[in-house]
């Protein structure tokens, strides 16, 4: 079970069915989530209200003024529908070893805006998906199709044969991104926040990408750099 905070994280994860065991609120906030609340009872979520002392004793939450849901895992998606119906999934990203919680959900956001969903990541050595992840998602994550693989290279490989152009983020020998070409269907690879695309992965790419910035700014956050490459690259999606 993970517990979930915050207004638009609840809503969205009613919005997608997601499966909430009960809403938590306090007594003295009931009315400021009336809203929330309406949504939860017509979604026949149980609705639970609680002191502020059973907040902070029962489920470790300090602000008082939160709302909580306890939700199931995040449903995740096999590989193999990928290889079944590859037309259905036009733009993938592939997460390569992210660390930071915010950065894994920002990302997640990100990529809902601008039409991708589909998200591969590894299954070690990744951010695990917690209320941090969920929160920073803003809810998106219950709208995408996550998958998580024992080996990235091979999935890889495996979209390559299936006819994906490969794409990856190289901020020292990267094409600049205002003159790459643009393929359908496509695959961007994000790497690492501190070490980049892992060296087992780049030999996969087709086309590195590098978004050039003013000489002042050193470089972007890995979730605002993705988020303006998913952009560019799905405005060329046919």
């Amino acid at each position: 079970m993970i517990l979930i905070k915050g207004h638009h994280a609840i809503e969205a994860a009613i919005k997608s069915k997601t499966p909430i065991q009960r809403l938590i609120i306090t007594h003295q906030y009931q009315a400021h989530y009336r809203d929330l609340i309406r949504q939860a009872e017509r979604a026949n979520i149980p609705i639970q209200a609680v002191t502020s002392d059973q907040l902070r004793k029962q489920y470790k939450e300090s602000n008082t003024q939160s709302a909580l849901a306890l939700v199931s895992d995040v449903k995740h998606m096999d590989f193999d529908e990928i290889k079944d119906h590859p037309d259905q999934h036009p733009g993938i990203l592939i997460l390569d070893h992210l660390e930071d919680p915010f950065n894994f959900g920002a990302i997640l956001r990100s990529a809902a805006g601008m039409g991708v969903k589909t998200v591969i990541y590894p299954k070690a050595r990744q951010a695990a998906i917690n209320a941090g992840v969920i929160k920073a998602s803003s809810g998106a994550i219950y709208f995408q199709n996550l998958i998580k693989v024992s080996n990235l290279s091979n999935a890889i490989n495996t979209l390559k044969k299936l006819g994906y152009w490969i794409y990856g983020t190289d901020v020292h020998q990267g094409q600049d991104l205002r003159t790459c070409p643009t393929h359908h269907p496509f695959v961007l690879i994000v790497g690492n926040e501190h070490k980049g695309m892992s060296k087992g992965l780049k030999k996969w790419v087709d086309v590195p990408i590098n978004i050039s910035l003013d000489r002042q700014v050193e470089s972007l956050n890995v979730s605002v750099a993705t988020g303006i490459i998913l952009y560019e690259l799905m405005k060329g999606r046919p």
